[in-house]
């Protein structure tokens, strides 16, 4: 579910950068369709968002984005 039992700093990390990399258009490097080929990142990052973000306004990783 996370990198280890329980959610730690590192999560917040590995998600603020996948985040970043998966919602920011970057020129000419489409680093993005490089993380999306790995579901368990998608996964991670749609779980991190469903458990700290739910409630919010909109999604931080919407379908959209991915």
């Amino acid at each position: 579910k996370y990198l280890f039992c329980s959610p730690t700093e590192l999560d917040a990390f590995a998600f603020g950068h996948l985040y970043t990399i998966l919602t920011t258009e970057l020129p000419e490097i489409d680093v993005a369709s490089i993380v999306r080929r790995y579901s368990n990142l998608i996964d991670f990052c749609q779980r991190i968002e469903r458990d700290f973000y739910k409630g919010r306004d909109e999604e931080l990783f919407g379908s959209g984005n991915h």
